[in-house]
């Protein structure tokens, strides 16, 4: 089912293309055609995201704002659908590691000696700050040109049992690295907190990826980069979503800091896909493509199931394979099923199982696992 969009609002041309073939979207209508409608069966969308740091309540706010489906249905509070997980302590911990490291000051006078700071990671739960020290060549054992040397002013530990971080100074307060070690102390502290009620672009690439795998069903237009189609029955959706990384483009904190302060925007751009012969042919090819490789991954997994219950046991669960197989060919029915109702297209899971049998020695056992699975979907 295809549907129509004005071309006064996308009036966007589109520099890459499919296989070859140049994505075009409504950019030739004449003016004279007042702005009118085109029918178009989806959009392409491409997105960039980026670094980014966003309290978790201001992404929950307006994502519920914006009717975007922050909680699984009949488990609000409870269980994430599109909103990223909460951070736990120990992946906190972890991003205010890679966050801090580099983050110091590269050059300071201290003490009438120049100094430079680097944080060093240690193992998993630990990373250290370390001073480097500029010593001239009058100080005994320093050669006539002077020579840097290293100590390590503190360090910074996750203490698991509290899901907290442990500082510990490694220099005594009279020391004059003692108060560089504190401003470091502080910052690490005040970000680890921080991190725990916030996300970053990892998070938002994670729920880029739920939005076009699970919430609409979406194709890769490129296998190279972010560029979908997006069915059409999705454009709401898609325009929420679009608000959102806006949003958090241009959003600031409490304290008057941006959310994204390097880097390229935050963005999605939205192409309508006109409803001709050549589009409906690119997206078909992408979504015939799509079924081939989920029966291509779920077809293996399967039978690796049996192989490893076939060496583990006396009595091999068939029933168990057969029902994750189902589970997973399933959705690829109701991909198909989507995409055949948009298209009027054939894609059939049936045929891409058969393609991918032929040729091979599966043995009368594996054949009966994907034939009663098929059997359940059909």
């Amino acid at each position: 089912m295809s549907k129509r969009v004005s071309a006064k609002d996308f009036r966007l041309d589109s520099d890459f293309d499919i296989d070859g073939d140049q994505l075009t979207a409504v950019v030739d209508m004449d003016d004279e055609d007042g702005g009118g409608e085109v029918p178009a069966i989806g959009y392409t969308m491409i997105y960039t995201i980026g670094e980014m740091v966003i309290p978790r309540d201001w992404l929950m706010g307006r994502m519920e704002d914006l009717g975007l489906p922050v909680w699984c249905p009949g488990m609000e509070g409870e269980k994430e659908y599109m909103l990223p997980p909460k951070v736990t302590p120990k992946r906190a911990f972890t991003r205010t590691r890679k966050y801090l490291m580099g983050s110091v000051a590269s050059h300071q006078t201290i003490d009438g000696r120049l100094v430079e700071f680097e944080t060093r990671k240690g193992d998993t739960n630990t990373f250290h700050l370390l001073a480097n020290a500029f010593f001239e060549g009058e100080i005994e054992g320093i050669d006539d040109d002077g020579e840097w040397r290293q100590v390590t002013i503190g360090v910074c530990r996750y203490n698991k049992e509290h899901g907290a971080m442990a500082v510990e100074a490694k220099v005594d307060e009279n020391d004059p690295l003692h108060a560089p070690w504190l401003n470091f102390k502080d910052a690490a502290l005040e970000m680890f907190m921080e991190m725990q009620e916030s996300h970053i672009g990892k998070d938002i690439q994670k729920m880029m990826f739920k939005y076009v795998n699970h919430w609409t069903d979406s194709v890769k237009f490129r296998e190279g980069g972010a560029v979908y189609f997006v069915p059409a029955k999705h454009e709401a959706s898609l325009a929420a979503l679009k608000t959102l990384v806006t949003d958090i483009n241009e959003g600031e904190n409490e304290e008057g800091e941006k959310f994204k302060d390097t880097g390229n925007n935050c963005e999605i751009q939205r192409i309508p896909v006109v409803n001709n012969g050549e589009m409906r042919q690119a997206v078909e090819d992408r979504a015939c493509a799509h079924v081939e490789d989920q029966v291509s991954s779920a077809l293996p997994a399967a039978f690796e199931s049996y192989e490893n219950e076939l060496e583990n046991n006396e009595e091999v669960l068939i029933d168990g394979i057969v029902e994750v197989l189902e589970e997973q060919l399933v959705e690829t029915d109701d991909f198909a099923t989507e995409y055949n109702a948009l298209l009027d297209a054939e894609l059939d899971v049936r045929e891409a199982v058969e393609g991918w049998m032929e040729g091979r020695r599966l043995g009368e056992a594996k054949q009966n696992i994907v034939e009663e699975a098929l059997q359940k979907v059909e």
